[in-house]
């Protein structure tokens, strides 16, 4: 990572994407090498119901919320011949290997004039938080599909022509059929970037943009009412404290294990901060749009509505803070490319200085 950064400041951008390709791969596919079997309690849920299809053409009750990874499991399956396990184990971590770097190397060619500076964007594709794609479920690939989505439309031309916003669109409905909780957010975003899109830079585009930034907040709380997700809807105050992130600042005296968990439990402030950087930097160079800042605060208030009124006590103990815990990781994701534009600009300072400590030491 630290040498793709030096071929990044010679502008190698190919180089980069590749190499983006290989390390992330690598990342994910370590739960994979390590736990031939499958990792995780929920992919040998899903894979039992493949098994079930494949071998009896159907299922019931339909599960009709996780129907874009079956559908494209036994297509695999089909065509390649390889055993329901493999299809199960490895389908996601290729998907993301290959369409994570790539979307994130478009929207860097999109929205960089500089040849270095996009090599240097390209690598923000290792600053994505892999977690949620470390084990094989839809919600993994709901979340890919929502992340493309997100790159595609954040740049100046994204979704623009009538090709491009059809292609979107087929992405976020996917996402849907895959998991509604990634899709359905997708959907709302392609719904405020065609407002932007569509009405004149004027007072009522904006109030408008406001309505549909509302309207996408209330949106996912009322679906869980009305699919009778949420059974009794009561405030809870102190769920709120749901929606505080995992810290760390202590010590526990050994350094550089320390050091490794102040990065990663932390890892969430390092990209706030970095695309709070991003947003000045993009304001200043008109690369954002009002539809485009707004989606990150559309899933922290949704989640935060589902936290305050939401009653999943039917769930087991450990998973009733599931849903909101998924909605603020899209809400974290909705700042990525903020976060990008922002490591982009500090990198781009930083190897400015005459000194070469400084760059290679951040």
């Amino acid at each position: 990572v630290i040498l793709l950064f030096f071929i990044a400041k010679r502008g190698a951008s190919r180089i980069v994407w590749v190499a983006s390709i290989a390390l992330v791969f690598g990342g994910i596919t370590i739960a994979a090498f390590a736990y031939p079997n499958g990792y995780g309690f929920d992919p040998f849920l899903h894979r039992a119901t493949v098994s079930h299809i494949a071998e009896f053409g159907t299922i019931t009750p339909k599960p009709l919320y996780y129907i874009g990874e079956y559908s494209l499991e036994l297509i695999a399956l089909f065509f390649t011949g390889l055993e329901i396990p493999a299809v199960n184990i490895w389908l996601l971590p290729i998907l993301v290997a290959i369409i994570l770097p790539t979307v994130v190397a478009i929207f860097a060619e999109r929205n960089f004039e500089n040849r270095k500076t996009k090599a240097v964007a390209m690598l923000g594709a290792l600053f994505v938080p892999l977690g949620t794609f470390v084990s094989p479920t839809p919600q993994g690939l709901a979340n890919l599909m929502f992340l493309a989505v997100i790159f595609l439309v954040f740049s100046k031309q994204g979704g623009k022509n009538a090709k491009e916003t059809a292609l979107l669109s087929l992405m976020a409905i996917a996402a849907t059929l895959v998991h509604p909780l990634a899709g359905i957010p997708a959907l709302c975003f392609l719904a405020l970037r065609s407002i932007q899109s569509h009405f004149e830079r004027n007072a009522r585009r904006n109030i408008i943009i406001a309505v549909g930034a509302i309207a996408g907040s209330l949106l996912l709380p009322a679906i869980f009412v009305v699919l009778g997700g949420i059974q009794n809807i009561a405030t809870r105050p102190l769920a709120l404290l749901s929606l505080s992130p995992k810290t760390f600042f202590s010590t526990r005296f050994n350094a550089p294990l320390d050091l490794l968990v102040w990065l990663g439990e932390n890892g969430w402030l390092w990209l706030l901060l970095l695309a709070i950087v991003g947003i000045v930097v993009a304001r200043r160079r008109d690369i954002i749009s009002r539809s485009t800042a707004v989606m990150p605060l559309v899933l922290l208030v949704s989640a935060a509505l589902l936290a305050l009124l939401g009653d999943f006590s039917y769930l087991i103990s450990y998973e009733q803070g599931n849903y909101v815990s998924r909605i603020l990781a899209l809400a974290l994701f909705a700042t990525l490319p903020f976060a990008i534009i922002g490591l982009t600009e500090i990198v781009k300072r930083a190897f400015a200085l005459p000194s070469k400590i400084v760059p290679f030491g951040i």
